[in-house]
Order: C-alpha cells, then structure tokens, then sequence
C-alpha cells in the first residue's frame, strides 16, 4: 500500500500544477502540446499507471511519447526538488483528512471493497490497508534518491532512450501509447457497420428469435427488480444507539448587535457577538471541531455585460496562477502558484453555484492555522492580480478546444 500512495504522490509531483514539470514542459509553452496532464492508477491486478494528455493537436501526437521519455530521464538525472515534494505530499495528506471529514463512506467502503477483493480476510491486509497517513509520514522521510529509484522503475535503460523502437517495447515496465485520432470517415464507417451488423441480427434471429430475446431480458429485469430477502437484510444487527459516536457540535444563534441579548450565550456566541455587524438576517451557526477552514465568495455577474461574459472563464481558469504586486515588487506567477499549493489543501474558480449559475464562485480550503494566510492571499489575487498577456497563451489554447467542441456539439 505504501508503494501505492508513492505513485500517488509521484504522479501529483509531477503534473498537479502549472508549476510541475510536466505542465512546464507541455502546457505552460508558447505552443502548448495539450490542455491537462493526469495520472492515475488502478489497484486491481495486475496494477497499472496510466497517464492521460488531453486534446493534444494532431501534429503533435507521435512526439508526445518521446517528449514524456526525455522529461522523466531528466527528472531522474537531476533528481527531485525536495522543498515542492514535502509541499505535495502536505497536500495529499491533508486531502485525505479533509475527505474523512466530510465523507467517511467512500473512503472506508473502497477499503472494504479492496480487503474483499484481494485481502485475508482476517483483518491483517485491512489494518495495514488503513495506516495511509503513516505511510503519508514514511514517504516524507523520503530523499531525492528514493523517488528516483521508484521513477526508474517505470523508464527504459539510459543506452536505449532516443530509439523509437526499444522505447515503446524494450523497457524494464512495458506500456501501451494510444493515439486517438480524429476521423469523419472512421466515425462514418463505425455507424454504418452498427446499423448493418443490427439487421444482420435481426435477420438471422427472425421474428421469433427476437421475441425469444425479449422475453429474457424482461425476466431477467424482474429478477432484478424482486426486493431483497428480509430474511437476509436481519442478518445485519442495528446497533444500538447508544453505541453510535455522534459528532459533537454546538449550535451558535447570531443576534444583531442592536438587539438586547439574551442573558445565557455559549462560548460560540460569545465569539459571534464581537462582531459589530448588525444586519438583519436570522443566522444559526453549527460549530464543530475541523482541521480544515473553507473561505467562500459569492460574486454575482448581473452587472457584466453579455460581450464580456465569456471571458470570465478564461479568467478563472488562470485565477490561480497569475503574477502579481506585492510589497512594491512583482511576484512571479510560478512563485505564486508554489505560494497556492502551499497554504491550501484545495482551491476552485468556477461559475454558479447548485443550479444558479450567474454567480462566480471563489473557494479555498487550508488548515485552520492558516486561516490568516489564505484570506491575504485571496485579496492578493483579487486586488494585485496582474493581467499578463503571455499568461494566457496555455488559457487561451483550452479556451479555443472548448468552444470549438462546443460549436460541434451543441447542446439539444
């Protein structure tokens, strides 16, 4: 397991920011080769590692491969950069707190899945499947070596890096490069075959055949749909409520400075009733314990005009990382995208929010000691932004595959 969230980590090390080397090389360039790097790995087995480049133009598709071979051989050459490593590690980490936090079962059941599927059984393989943050903590202790040793792993020897050849099949780890190309005549061809191999069926199955058919599928959709045994949904015992651990939380009522208090306010009302607003509106707080503090703004478009309206994406994608003033000097957008992944565990630009969508949405999540740090940086970028037109070359590239998908495939 530990050599799993090592190629979890690797993975984020490598493409998780524009920072990373991977976009660097592919996405932060004058002529950007795709819009998103991802990694992502299954635990079934055998395992495997796939890494997606998204709509990368056509002329570049047969030099991505070799591209990706020489960016990894000079990662291993000249080793990893240990400060960045500790911050995404952080990250991962603090992921994984927060998504306990807010949502125990998919976190557990996928554990559970994975102890049925390949575990004892006995509970051995399960209690070191749920020892990820110690294994979060092992990784930290990690040197430039060890991630180079686990990176080579997945590389072809040095002597054989510019072969063509011994780099798709000669390797210590093979793989499998798909390219998917675009093709009208292919997408034409696979509906006529479709259409041409169902009267195929429908010939050779009759009238009779097809009848037989239905009536399967419909037995089998009852079959489906018969509600469970009782006999087996008792076999599960209820606890008992007093052995369920509810979370404890506290309920804080705000009441308007202007209006007479009430004689017993708790620790958390006290706090509320600091603040000087003194607006209207009925508010009831439910504070309980977190290690995390999510800071949301809420910003309506009703006064930007319809011709600027479609920028506004273009401008939250690049929300995070532009360069900015600070302290009467410039900050480089690198140094602020590190600044980013270092004081957050999450972040998000985006237009509306649950089904109204003329609001710009603005989110970050830190630890709670770094609830200070965050609402700075978030006036920082708001206020100092400094709106680089060489920052938008890689923005504008994403922008122009999304509309022109968009103009393709119009929604019905």
């Amino acid at each position: 397991m530990c050599t799993g969230i090592a190629l979890e980590i690797l993975g984020d090390y490598l493409s998780d920011s524009e920072v990373s080397i991977l976009s660097q090389t592919f996405v932060e360039v004058e002529d950007p080769v795709t819009t998103h790097i991802s990694f992502s790995r299954r635990a079934q087995l055998p395992c495997t590692i796939s890494i997606y480049f998204e709509s990368v133009p056509v002329d570049h598709l047969d030099s991505v491969e070799g591209q990706l071979m020489d960016v990894f051989y000079d990662v291993a050459k000249e080793g990893f950069d240990m400060e960045r490593m500790a911050i995404v590690i952080r990250a991962l980490k603090n992921r994984l707190l927060l998504s306990v936090e807010e949502g125990p079962g998919p976190v557990i059941s996928s554990k559970l899945i994975h102890e049925t599927i390949y575990g004892t059984l006995d509970g051995r393989t399960l209690s070191n499947d749920l020892k990820d943050l110690i294994y979060f903590d092992r990784l930290a202790d990690w040197t430039s070596e060890n991630w180079v040793a686990l990176l080579k792993k997945c590389l072809p020897p040095p002597f054989l890096r510019r072969s063509r050849l011994t780099s798709r099949w000669l390797i210590n780890n093979p793989h499998v490069v798909i390219l998917g190309k675009p093709s009208a005549n292919l997408a034409r061809t696979l509906e006529q075959n479709e259409l041409a191999r169902v009267k195929a069926q429908e010939k050779r199955l009759g009238e009779q055949g097809l009848l037989d058919k239905k009536r399967k599928l419909e037995e089998a959709q009852e079959e489906n749909d018969r509600p469970i045994p009782q006999e087996l949904i008792r076999k599960f015992k209820v606890p008992k409520i007093t052995d369920i651990k509810f979370i404890e939380m506290i309920n804080a009522v705000y009441v308007p400075q202007s209006a007479r208090k009430p004689p017993y306010r708790n620790e958390i009302e006290r706090v509320l009733d600091v603040d000087e607003s003194d607006h209207p509106l009925d508010l009831v707080f439910s504070h309980t314990r977190t290690h995390f503090v999510t800071v949301i703004i809420y910003i309506t478009t009703k006064d930007i005009t319809a011709e600027l309206l479609p920028y506004l994406q273009l401008y939250l994608d690049s929300f995070f990382a532009l360069p900015m003033m600070r302290d009467g000097g410039l900050v480089e957008y690198e140094e602020v995208v590190k600044e980013v992944n270092r004081l957050t565990v999450d972040k998000s630009a985006s237009m509306g929010v649950e089904d109204l969508a003329e609001v710009l949405t603005i989110q970050l999540r830190a630890e709670t000691s770094r609830y200070q740090d965050i609402i700075r940086l978030l006036g920082d970028l708001f206020v100092h932004s400094v709106f680089s037109p060489e920052r938008y070359v890689p923005s504008l590239f994403c922008l122009r595959l999304t509309v022109g998908w968009q103009l393709r495939h119009p929604r019905r």
